[in-house]
């Protein structure tokens, strides 16, 4: 808008200016419309497994699709870490390269060419040495991994589910039987594990090609409530996953399980993000010194109202095993749990646990 002590100018000025806000708005959608649509990023498909065990190389996102090059795989010396310790030496999918403080001992990509290449999957592996610590990292590409999608979205059941008497069934009153897997990773580094080196797509497909209809996703009630931005290398193999927060991870999770036709459990596993369960990791009841009862409450109602519209989610975990929670350090070595917040008239290494009010005693 252009001021002016003039109204008339001043209303003038202010027509011209947004019939010329609407002109660039025009010219705006005309561009949207007519620019190729921005293609994602590749996935990557990733093993990293001792030496002397088998690999499992394999294309699952889209039917008929098979290994199509195998640009890089090599044996190298020491043992690199898993991921979920971040401060440690340890391969990165699409680095191509062995990890800091280990050195290239064989170059296998010619002898996994000739086994994989044109198959959907194949088992490779070679031989170590008798107490050797070698690690074998592998990358392949799939023929399907630069195409769009071509299948169609699976079909759900009829939802929602609901009990009838001691039976599970569907929208339709059909008797449905839930055959699960758990996919846990998030109650611990953020993210369901292996996207650090598979598609998601791929692993939504496998599930569904093992015959499992429903996943459980574990999650913390720390990870709700921080969501925190999640590390690249945790998604090094899903390059759109990169940047996004836990949330939106998780998202893209149940997206990818309902287009193959899997339903989603998500489940409070942990109060605190870390391994499960244990009686000393004082994460035992559905609260402790670290998060209230109304802390879990929340971070149930983010997911629940996250997930509300979404067909796919057909039910929630409350709380992972309810167990006694006991004094001393976590597996051994980790933080100390005071059980004398949950009982003070309890010694140092007591346990407590929960108990029912009123009611039947085997309640």
């Amino acid at each position: 808008f252009f001021f002016s002590s003039s109204p008339k100018r001043f209303r003038a000025a202010a027509g011209a200016s947004l019939s010329m806000a609407r002109c660039f708005r025009l010219l705006a959608g005309i561009a949207a419309a007519t620019a190729p649509a921005l293609a994602e990023p590749t996935p990557l498909h990733c093993c990293f497994a001792s030496a002397g065990n088998p690999l499992l190389l394999s294309c699952e996102a889209e039917a008929g699709s098979v290994v199509s090059d195998i640009p890089f795989a090599v044996k190298v010396s020491g043992t690199p870490v898993p991921p979920w310790n971040p401060r440690s030496r340890h391969p990165v999918c699409g680095d191509d390269a062995a990890p800091a403080g280990a050195s290239v001992t064989a170059d296998l990509a010619d002898q996994f060419r000739k086994d994989c290449v044109g198959k959907a999957s194949c088992v490779v592996g070679v031989p170590s040495p008798f107490g050797g610590s070698e690690e074998v990292l592998v990358r392949w590409t799939c023929a399907h991994d630069a195409a769009p999608r071509t299948a169609a979205a699976a079909v759900l059941p009829a939802l929602p589910l609901r009990v009838q008497n001691a039976t599970i069934v569907d929208a339709t009153g059909a008797r449905f039987r839930l055959q699960g897997v758990n996919w846990a990773g998030a109650h611990i580094i953020g993210v369901p594990s292996g996207l650090d080196r598979a598609p998601l797509d791929d692993l939504a497909q496998l599930v569904k090609r093992l015959d499992f209809n429903v996943v459980r996703l574990p999650y913390s009630v720390d990870l709700v409530l921080r969501n925190p931005v999640v590390d690249d290398i945790l998604v090094a193999a899903n390059p759109k996953l990169r940047g996004l927060k836990a949330l939106e991870v998780m998202d893209q999770v149940v997206d990818a399980l309902a287009r193959a036709g899997v339903l989603v459990w998500p489940d409070v596993h942990m109060l605190e993000s870390d391994w499960c369960c244990e009686h000393t990791d004082c994460n035992g009841l559905w609260f402790n010194e670290a998060y209230s009862m109304d802390q879990w409450l929340e971070a149930l109602k983010i997911v629940a109202t996250r997930y509300a519209n979404v067909p796919a989610v057909a039910g929630m975990g409350l709380k992972n095993e309810l167990r006694a929670v006991c004094g001393g350090q976590s597996w051994g070595s980790g933080p100390y749990c005071d059980v004398t917040f949950f009982d003070p008239t309890a010694t140092a290494d007591a346990c407590v646990g929960p108990a029912w009010n009123t009611g039947p005693e085997y309640l």
